[in-house]
């Protein structure tokens, strides 16, 4: 499932999300340098929204091509998003859930999701 494409020729301001092949989570572009960390991970990837780097159409273009052959990402795509006092806000209400976080609690032992379904 991927956002809704932006529009040809926009200039609006993106961030580059994806997610994090080993878990599942919700990342986004720095702007640092790709390379791996001491986790696999690299610091060009966060987990926090307010970290992320806004992006031109140009840098955005460029980010994509760079990170699309990583293998420890899955799906990376650009979202429009705009400036704000507390960091960068995507545009649309479903990628600024998912740049927050599940909208219920989820319990602290995955294990019990499987008794749940199991039951």
């Amino acid at each position: 499932m991927s956002a809704k494409p932006i529009k040809a020729g926009s200039d609006a301001p993106r961030l580059l999300t994806a997610n994090r092949l080993r878990d599942g989570a919700v990342i986004f572009y720095t702007g640092l340098p790709l390379g791996a960390g001491e986790d696999g991970f690299g610091p060009a990837w966060t987990l926090h929204l307010a970290d992320a780097k806004l992006l031109t159409a140009a840098e955005g273009d460029a980010a994509f091509a760079a990170v699309a052959p990583a293998i420890e990402i899955v799906a990376p795509y650009l979202i429009e998003a705009e400036a704000t006092d507390a960091g960068p806000r995507p545009v649309q209400q479903r990628e600024r859930i998912r740049g927050s976080g599940p909208t219920v609690a989820l319990p602290a032992n995955p294990a019990t999701l499987v008794s749940i379904k199991a039951a």
